[in-house]
């Protein structure tokens, strides 16, 4: 009787343990805790991710189509959960379309690797799924409605239209990942209004007749937001214009001997310091100008403006007014060049009014140079960042405002001889000994009752 009475509590035991397992394991899928312990924090949501994600108010379905075994399986299992983890209205779940080919023909799908995000009655297909495109759509899929930009042409400007080097179709895929639509206009036959977000001035070589400066600042006027970006010795017309808002352009190239010591080139500027302006805040990526001219602020103006220079070169450089001598090869600091270090990058904020008499505020921002945002610069050190985080900022979305997670090839992992030979004899020898050592100590005290 007490043989029966023991066996059974220890199947009564058994099962609670079991149980008890269970129940434990269905509580940690809903509820648990991770840390990701790697360097470049590979297993976790960037800043930006997690801004996008915290305004999500409807479920989200996150639809993988990845055949199983495939290298970008386990990468795409491995996002899902990062994405999971950070968002309950996050559901994921990951589809072999050979397996399951009914569900690919639903969202029309036709090849590996592809990702449908839907939710807020909209659907987005992500065909590279990294974690940037990923947030990309689910952001668009949140917004619904792009935000436009005008992007002002008919004075030799730089095109988005031509995959050229010098040309700017590179910017335009990222800003329209970023819930941007672009639109074309020239000033003297369209006129721009407050359904547009910003407009953009990408590198004017010829002059801007008088009436379309107008037009620019009636924009203003309404509250609108524009970036211009201003190459060295052009005359654009548009100097004494951005005057009246508290920015001065200057007549001159800058030289920085600093970027000549980086392997670079004089005209080559590197720029690595930045103000505490919302859009360079905390920024510590490196930005690659070619060509540039100094962009400062009129301090005389801050009673109606809000002016701020953004971006430094290095405390060697200088502004060079005297192009001839410089392009001829002779590169030396006069008494009259401006020192460093220079500019070449200001925003002016100020007021002006819709038509519904509400007060919003103008932002002109200015840079001194175009080449940086080119097809052929704009992967560069932080170029694409900078340009994204002032895009985002004018565009009244200040919490994209953030670093972008990099992802750096991981390390080898490199031991010394003792080191080889701790990893050898502790977790290969030593453990399993203790482990069979109690293992028999337990079965000879049970063997002797």
């Amino acid at each position: 009787m007490a043989e029966r009475k023991k066996r059974a509590l220890e199947i009564i035991s058994l099962l609670t343990f079991i149980g008890i397992l269970i129940f434990a394991a269905l509580l940690s899928k809903r509820h648990y805790l991770r840390y990701d312990l790697t360097k470049t924090k590979e297993y976790s949501l960037s800043e930006r991710s997690n801004a996008v994600l915290k305004k999500l108010t409807q479920d989200v379905n996150i639809i993988g189509f990845v055949r199983e075994g495939m290298d970008e399986y386990a990468q795409l299992k491995r996002i899902f959960s990062a994405y999971e983890y950070s968002s309950n209205f996050i559901k994921t779940k990951i589809v072999d379309p050979v397996r399951f080919p009914s569900l690919a023909q639903k969202y029309k799908v036709r090849q590996f690797n592809t990702v449908v995000i839907e939710g807020y009655d909209r659907v987005q297909i992500v065909k590279f799924p990294t974690e940037e495109n990923i947030t990309n759509a689910i952001n668009r899929i949140i917004e619904g409605k792009s935000r436009k930009i005008a992007w002002i042409v008919g004075h030799g400007e730089r095109t988005f239209k031509e995959e050229k080097e010098k040309n700017v179709s590179i910017l335009k895929e990222i800003l329209e990942g970023e819930n941007f639509e672009l639109e074309e206009k020239n000033l003297l036959r369209d006129s721009i209004d407050r359904s547009y977000d910003l407009a953009v001035i990408a590198g004017p070589e010829n002059k801007f007749l008088p009436e379309e400066i107008e037009s620019l600042k009636g924009y203003l006027s309404q509250g609108g937001n524009l970036v211009l970006f201003l190459e060295p010795f052009n005359e654009s017309g548009l100097v004494e214009f951005l005057k009246e808002y508290g920015i001065e352009v200057g007549n001159d190239i800058v030289v920085d001997p600093f970027s000549k010591a980086q392997g670079g080139d004089f005209l080559l500027p590197i720029v690595v310091q930045y103000s505490s302006h919302e859009i360079t805040r905390d920024f510590n990526l490196a930005t690659i100008f070619r060509s540039a001219r100094s962009v400062s602020i009129n301090k005389e103006m801050l009673k109606d403006y809000q002016l701020a220079e953004l971006a430094y070169t290095s405390p060697e450089s200088w502004a060079e007014t005297n192009a001839e001598m410089l392009f001829k090869g002779i590169v030396q600091k006069d008494k009259e060049d401006k020192a460093g270090p220079i500019s070449l990058m200001a925003i002016s904020e100020g007021s002006g009014f819709t038509k519904e008499e509400k007060e919003q505020k103008a932002k002109v921002v200015v840079f001194g140079d175009v080449d940086f945002i080119t097809n052929q610069f704009i992967a560069l050190g932080g170029n694409k960042q900078l340009i994204t985080n002032t895009i985002n900022y004018l565009g009244a979305r200040r919490d994209f405002i953030f670093i972008q997670k990099e992802h750096k090839p991981i390390e080898p992992l490199l031991l010394s001889n003792v080191q080889k030979k701790i990893v050898f004899w502790i977790p290969v020898v030593a453990v399993p000994m203790v482990v069979l050592f109690f293992g028999i100590l337990i079965w000879l005290r049970r063997r002797a009752r």
